[in-house]
């Protein structure tokens, strides 16, 4: 989740993420991350079996979305419309297609970097997160359109996910304004 703050000038964003439980200690050794830790802090979920079970995430999401008011969702069309459909039609909650293209993601990406070059972004010192920045390439184009990658895509096991749906996030705050009442606009 991605909330611009009061100012217009920066965000705090409240990742969280999920793995399944009988893979975290494979994920660990492979990855020499602490999953584990991570999930006894709340940062991650971790759900029964041997992949992720996406009725636990759908779940987390409808919960956020009541719990802050939420106004929009960001997703990626590829492989995501059983989620889109839950979200949308099931919950009337308003989806946004974000593709991961150059067009998509660029804005974002200069966005992004703007923040973090003035310590406008809060992550909350989420250990996830920083480890997928670690792991994260930015993609420029001839033209200077950028998107992010992950380092030899086919061979790395680092994983960018964090970041990717941050950009989505912020992508989504071009698509509605804050509200007038409050300036706070979160997404997901």
């Amino acid at each position: 989740m991605c909330i611009r703050d009061r100012q217009g000038l920066g965000y705090k964003v409240q990742p969280h993420y999920f793995i399944p439980e009988e893979r975290i200690r494979q994920h660990e050794q492979r990855d020499h991350v602490p999953w584990s830790v991570w999930v006894k802090e709340g940062r991650a979920t971790a759900t029964p079996g041997s992949c992720i079970d996406y009725d636990m995430v759908h779940q987390r999401i409808i919960q956020d979305c009541e719990r802050y008011k939420v106004r929009l969702v960001g997703y990626d069309p590829w492989n995501a419309e059983g989620t889109r459909k839950i979200l949308e039609d099931d919950h009337g909650i308003p989806c946004v297609k974000v593709r991961q293209t150059y067009s998509a993601l660029t804005e974002p990406c200069k966005e992004l970097e703007r923040s973090v070059m003035q310590e406008a972004l809060d992550t909350g010192g989420c250990p996830v997160m920083d480890w997928m920045a670690d792991s994260v390439q930015i993609k420029t184009d001839d033209n200077g359109n950028m998107r992010p990658v992950k380092p030899d895509h086919h061979a790395s096991s680092k994983k960018i996910d964090g970041i990717v749906a941050m950009l989505v996030a912020l992508q989504c705050l071009v698509a509605i304004p804050p509200a007038p009442s409050t300036g706070a606009v979160r997404y997901v």
